[in-house]
């Protein structure tokens, strides 16, 4: 929908002689009538479906909201003991471990092919979390402050990177640390 949704808007902006500015100032209603050719139940459509097709018009992309207030491991609220609960590792050994994965990030940040972008280390507590109970995404919300659709990403992306990374372990099993004696 949204090639042909840019195709009907360049087309109405050229034919009511609008710039891209004095187009998108219009009010919704209005740009709701002017788009009326997208589809014949567009002017029926719930406010929901409406906002995002026109962000994704607009903006190229949906923008996310956050659920609840942002994750932060550094808050006070989540104490050593806390993140052992939630996370099975400590906060110190939490950010060892982000060091140690030795991900590939921009400035701490990760960001998945949607747009969606996330720290590294709350990328590996939502992962950790994830994988250290059955959670389901909604579960999470509350957490991380991020939509399912957010959570699930994010999780899926730490997992693949991870995996990139560090695979070669899992596939050739004959490592120095793998002996009888070890084990």
């Amino acid at each position: 929908i949204y090639g042909y949704a840019s195709h009907v808007v360049n087309r109405k902006k050229r034919s009511c002689g609008l710039s891209s500015l004095q187009f998108w100032k219009m009010d919704r209603l209005a740009l709701v009538l002017l788009l009326d050719e997208l589809d014949e139940n567009f002017l029926d459509a719930d406010i929901g479906y409406l906002d995002t097709l026109l962000q994704i018009i607009a903006l190229g992309r949906v923008q996310r909201k956050l659920i609840g207030p942002r994750f932060d491991l550094a808050a006070p609220v989540w104490t050593s003991q806390r993140c052992l609960e939630y996370f099975r590792f400590d906060r110190p050994r939490i950010h060892r471990l982000w060091n140690a994965l030795a991900l590939t990030t921009q400035n701490g940040r990760m960001q998945a092919d949607n747009g969606t972008v996330w720290d590294g280390v709350d990328g590996l507590c939502i992962l950790l979390r994830r994988l250290s109970y059955p959670n389901r995404l909604s579960d999470l919300e509350d957490i991380f402050g991020r939509s399912r659709t957010d959570l699930g990403i994010i999780a899926n992306s730490m997992c693949i990177a991870v995996y990139q990374r560090w695979n070669h372990l899992l596939i050739h099993v004959n490592q120095p640390w793998l002996t009888p004696a070890r084990l």
